[in-house]
């Protein structure tokens, strides 16, 4: 198991255990946004977004070293527990078998990702609601154009490849 499936696991999850309406995967918030200089260098290894507009950002983490080392984000946890813009919910998504020895404050949640069964994603602490407003409605959109231009970047990988499979008559 690796980083890649981590997130494939947990965006599966959200999107056909729990429905929700947005998963995607490394977003971040564009330049631009009023009062939002902060984030400017923030990625969410995974976002998901509920038919509410609930907002959870899970951060991968393949060993408790890189969870240790996400600890020291100091702008970016202190950002998260004021009233800035912010998730709803922040959860850190780790291998099952960590859970016992990952040690994080609330308001974050764990998550466990079984290694074999995709999508198997099990929540061994819950988060508590951050005390910021959601994402801004301009990230929103800027989410769904991201989301429409990688669907489109994929259909041009399997026209292309399709393409040369036929040109070679396979």
């Amino acid at each position: 198991m690796n980083a890649e499936w981590l997130k494939l696991s947990v965006m599966w999850y959200f999107l056909w255990t729990r429905n929700f309406l947005i998963v995607t995967s490394e977003i971040g918030m564009p330049k631009g946004l009023p009062n939002q200089d902060w984030v400017t260098k923030w990625k969410a290894d995974v976002l998901a977004i509920s038919p509410k507009m609930i907002s959870y950002e899970i951060e991968v983490k393949m060993t408790l070293e890189d969870l240790r080392r996400d600890k020291r984000k100091f702008r970016k946890h202190q950002e998260y527990h004021s009233k800035n813009y912010s998730p709803h919910y922040f959860y850190y998504a780790i291998p099952k078998g960590l859970e016992n020895k990952a040690i994080i404050d609330k308001p974050y949640g764990i998550m466990t990702v079984d290694p074999k069964i995709l999508g198997n994603v099990r929540v061994f602490q819950k988060a508590c609601h951050l005390p910021g407003t959601g994402l801004p409605d301009d990230f929103l959109k800027h989410i769904c154009r991201r989301i429409c231009a990688e669907n489109i970047d994929l259909r041009e990988k399997i026209y292309r490849e399709k393409g040369k499979m036929e040109a070679y008559g396979i």
